[in-house]
């Protein structure tokens, strides 16, 4: 389904109809720059080190509580907001180890199974955090075991991260009125994962990047912490404007009497209808004459015609009298909205002969 982008996100350009003279205003719209991602954690590494660390917290009191000594089980790391897992897992471990030999030695029929070994530069995070989980559930059962009660409080099960992020885009775009070969053009693309709490998303072309005139397919790609990914894509198109349409063209007055070779002014008036609200120009290019400057019985004045502006001239009031047609002028008016997008268009202003035809 095409839409069109709201100023301040997703572009927006209506289409208008609008008769017009040949003075008008507009301004090509602004459009912000904003990815956003956001994520929420219900799984995966974070959520999994962050249920745990309390958990760890209540064994090691409840363990040196039954062992009725304080301080013979190193004090595990606290998992906190700003806590990376690499750096989590490197205090972890050794305490870990440091437990598994204390309570093997103390308790004899323990026999706890040996802790993993962990590398923060080769050691995958997914991997070894299954490993863990099923460690810890392993030691509190034999654990419970041994102290023929169940006692310590459950270790949480680590789910992997196997789902890809969900990645929301814009729907395709059309944007009318462009000006120009390309245009800026922002657009905000939403995303979230249900395990990692960052959500990187890369867009090409990118946000804030010059589009072409026609259709260009932008691709974004949502990326989770462990690897897994979701695409989506969309079409924006830019549209040049259509030129602009000479509805009707008028000249005050389109007949001049007398033929005294005095000049004469004259006014143009033009009716201009665009699809776009954008600026037009209309302007007296050319004025053409059916009869050579000096032709006999005119006057022998070397200049007729004059332009005064953008919508004015002077016509000389002359003819020549050998002809009964009489003299015409043909004004060239042209409407533009750039210098390859215009319309032209002729109105005629008249010298008869005589005055018979009234």
């Amino acid at each position: 389904m095409k839409k069109l982008f709201l100023y301040s996100a997703i572009l927006s350009i209506f289409v208008l109809v609008i008769v017009v003279g040949c003075s008008k205003d507009s301004d090509i719209p602004s459009r912000p720059l904003s990815i956003q991602a956001v994520a929420q954690g219900v799984c995966g590494e974070v959520t999994y080190l962050s249920q745990l660390s309390p958990v760890l917290a209540s064994w090691e009191d409840s363990i040196e509580a039954w062992q009725d000594s304080t301080n013979i089980l190193n004090t595990p790391p606290i998992w906190g907001d700003e806590s990376n897992v690499s750096d989590y897992l490197v205090a972890l471990v050794p305490v870990l180890e440091q437990w598994e030999a204390t309570l093997n030695d103390s308790t004899v029929s323990a026999g706890l199974d040996t802790v993993p070994a962990f590398n923060a530069i080769i050691s995958s995070h997914q991997v070894y955090l299954s490993q863990l989980s099923s460690l810890l559930v392993s030691w509190r059962g034999d654990l419970n075991t041994v102290r023929g009660r169940a006692f310590l409080s459950e270790s949480p099960v680590f789910q992997p991260d196997v789902n890809a992020p969900v990645i929301n885009c814009p729907e395709d775009t059309v944007v009318l009125c462009v000006m120009g070969d390309s245009l800026n053009v922002n657009y905000v693309v939403t995303a979230f994962d249900d395990c990692s709490p960052i959500v990187s998303v890369s867009c090409d072309p990118p946000s804030g990047s010059m589009f072409p005139i026609g259709t260009t397919t932008v691709t974004c790609t949502a990326s989770d912490t462990v690897g897994n990914t979701e695409i989506c894509s969309f079409d924006v198109t830019l549209q040049s404007p259509p030129p602009p349409v000479i509805t009707s063209l008028t000249a005050s007055p389109n007949r001049i009497w007398p033929p005294n070779h005095n000049m004469v002014a004259v006014t143009c008036n033009a009716v201009v209808q665009t699809s776009c609200d954008l600026p037009v120009t209309c302007r007296i290019v050319e004025i053409t004459c059916n009869e050579p400057a000096n032709s006999p019985g005119s006057g022998h004045n070397e200049s007729d015609w004059e332009i005064t502006g953008d919508k004015t001239c002077n016509l000389r009031a002359e003819r020549s009298g050998h002809s009964k047609a009489g003299r015409v002028y043909t004004i060239h008016v042209r409407a533009s909205i750039a210098p390859d997008l215009f319309d032209d268009a002729t109105v005629n202003v008249v010298i008869p002969h005589d005055q018979s035809g009234h």
